[in-house]
């Protein structure tokens, strides 16, 4: 299955959650300076880097269309700060069996306000 990164973007009241781009990069590095972020996910270094964030974005663009395991990074863009304050993927995409797995990071001031919980539904 070839997918269209063109037309990944969905929009609720308060968030856009569309791929990473290039100029997130500085914002990702933002969001993962506290090292609570390099305890919970597996691999991430801390401290994380402008180069880690790049490397991210575009490893991220380059999983869409494998044929073998599958997987889509998604920004968490806040509408009202106009700022990605986070991310969500699914992994492990298996459209023949209707199953992934999915992730979820944000940034710590923005805990409790269940934005992750919007950018899943």
């Amino acid at each position: 299955m070839i997918i269209d990164k063109s037309k990944i973007h969905f929009e609720t009241d308060r968030l856009i959650i569309r791929l990473f781009k290039p100029s997130d990069a500085k914002e990702i590095v933002k969001n993962y300076k506290d090292k609570v972020y390099s305890k919970n996910i597996p691999n991430l270094p801390h401290p994380y880097t402008l180069k880690h964030a790049k490397d991210f974005i575009k490893k991220s663009k380059n999983k869409i269309n494998k044929n073998k395991d599958l997987g889509i990074e998604f920004a968490i863009f806040l509408k009202e700060e106009k700022r990605v304050v986070g991310g969500i993927s699914l992994n492990h995409i298996d459209f023949k069996n209707k199953k992934c797995e999915s992730g979820s990071c944000l940034t710590k001031k923005y805990w409790g306000k269940k934005y992750i919980y919007e950018a899943k539904l």
